[in-house]
């Protein structure tokens, strides 16, 4: 065959024509190689300049030692290479070559050269995905947790010896079968099987745990990670779902979820018992003040009925709160205010105003609060109206980086001179405040300002510990 004949055959079939006279020393190339080298097509060249075009290192010394094993040997070969072309491009091809022998002396090489870069990435694709599948089945199989691979259809296609343990399924009994319908039973909730489909068709990363079965019928807890497959494109191939049984955490989780409600059932009765055992009290220093004839002792008596009233309050709140441990203010302040009023019987009509932040206490510093609140505003209905027909009782409490102020004004009479002088004085009501407050760790101080009487209590909110209403 004739070199234009057998160019315009390797031109058609889309690979480039070479060849290689020894005695004058020429080298031919058809223009499809000078284009795959980025050479002019005018470009003169000779075997040495054609070899330099492969890579330094295996690519030039494979291609050199062939060449010389065809010229000596009379050996042809088939070689694939990588080049730099006169562009900086790297490049793979396909290069053949045939020597051709007269009275036992080589006296040509010709052959072919083809690009195959794209043959050759897809093919180191391939060998980089092989591996990382050898990997991750080799970490699969070797890893205590289940894992799955399933289709776009969710049926399965891989499982490892983990799932075998677990489920009792081999990887014959499942391959091609959907991993729902062959674990889920009776107990599995349904909204959980929907919100994992509805994720799976969503294409994204997820997280669930659910209820399965094993072969046996024995019932489990799943907690999977599913994770989409992608192609080149984005286009999701399969899903990729490492599981891990949970059943031991899942029964852990309900023994704490049960004592939880045990505690909470027991402590709901507590203060059911500590309302119902105050009310009781209360109901006791009532008839006893009711039948005494001294009217001093009947104060008293009412005082400490007002006391009790307040902590029994503090207890019905916490007994109807799904918190047996904290209450807000704003609950605690009205529902004393209103108890208070409706029980004092103040003849003065008073207008009441709140001005109440929602402030969340623990219950070891609301008693003492409540109480301190009860001391003031009773003080208050007993000495600061009197002979007045109408007034104003105004509560105010708010808090600001953990430091809690209540503020009590009134329109009254005013204090008298020397007002509070608790060292000095014989009232229980201002030596309660003092104690009180120093359980809280709180400053008070009365004042009048403009016509009207303060009380204003500042202290910093913890959980405390303890008793809260311990004096």
């Amino acid at each position: 065959m004739n070199p234009k004949h057998r160019e315009q055959t390797y031109h058609l079939a889309g690979i480039g024509h070479w060849e290689f006279e020894l005695e004058t020393n020429v080298l031919y190339w058809s223009d499809e190689i000078k284009k795959l080298h980025d050479v002019p097509l005018d470009y003169q060249l000779t075997v040495e300049d054609a070899i330099a075009f492969y890579e330094k290192g295996e690519s030039r010394r494979s291609v050199q030692k062939a060449v010389e094993r065809a010229i000596d040997n009379g050996e042809g070969y088939v070689i694939e290479a990588k080049i730099i072309t006169s562009k900086g491009n790297e490049r793979w091809v396909k290069s053949i070559g045939e020597p051709v022998f007269e009275n036992g002396q080589c006296i040509r090489l010709y052959g072919s050269t083809q690009d195959i870069t794209a043959h050759k990435k897809r093919e180191q694709k391939i060998k980089k995905q092989q591996k990382k599948l050898n990997l991750l089945s080799r970490v699969a199989s070797e890893t205590q947790n289940m894992v799955i691979i399933t289709d776009l259809h969710e049926r399965i296609e891989w499982v490892n010896e983990a799932f075998a343990r677990v489920t009792g399924y081999t990887q014959q009994d499942v391959l091609g079968k959907n991993p729902g319908w062959l674990l889920q039973g009776p107990e599995t909730d349904q909204k959980t099987v929907r919100r994992i489909s509805a994720k799976i068709d969503a294409g994204k990363p997820f997280s669930e745990e659910i209820l399965n079965y094993t072969k046996a019928g024995n019932p489990y807890w799943l907690k999977m990670d599913v994770t989409p497959i992608t192609d080149d494109k984005g286009n999701i191939t399969q899903f990729f779902s490492i599981q891990e049984d949970v059943s031991e955490q899942k029964q852990t989780e309900q023994k704490l979820e049960d004592s939880l409600k045990e505690k909470e059932t027991l402590l709901m009765e507590i203060h059911h018992r500590v309302k119902n055992n105050l009310a009781v009290i209360s109901g006791l220093l009532q008839l006893q003040a009711y039948k005494s004839d001294d009217e001093l002792l009947r104060q008293k008596l009412d005082d400490s009925v007002s006391r009790i009233k307040t902590m029994a309050s503090i207890h019905e709140l916490l007994y109807n709160s799904d918190n047996f441990s904290k209450l807000d203010a704003v609950e605690i302040i009205q529902k004393l205010i209103n108890e208070i009023l409706l029980g004092f019987g103040s003849k003065a009509t008073l207008n009441t105003k709140f001005d109440l932040q929602s402030i969340e206490l623990n219950i070891n510093q609301a008693i003492p609060l409540s109480l301190i609140i009860n001391e003031v505003v009773t003080n208050i209905l007993k000495h600061a109206f009197i002979d007045v027909d109408t007034g104003t009782l105004a509560m105010f409490i708010s808090e600001k980086n953990k430091l809690v102020q209540l503020r009590i004004t009134d329109n009254g009479k005013g204090l008298p001179e020397g007002f509070p002088d608790v060292v000095n004085t014989n009232s229980l009501g201002l030596e309660l405040i003092e104690t009180l407050s120093q359980q809280l760790k709180a400053d008070y101080i009365y004042e009048t300002v403009s016509g009207e009487t303060h009380f204003i209590l500042t202290f910093e909110k913890t959980d405390v510990k303890g008793i809260g209403s311990a004096l």
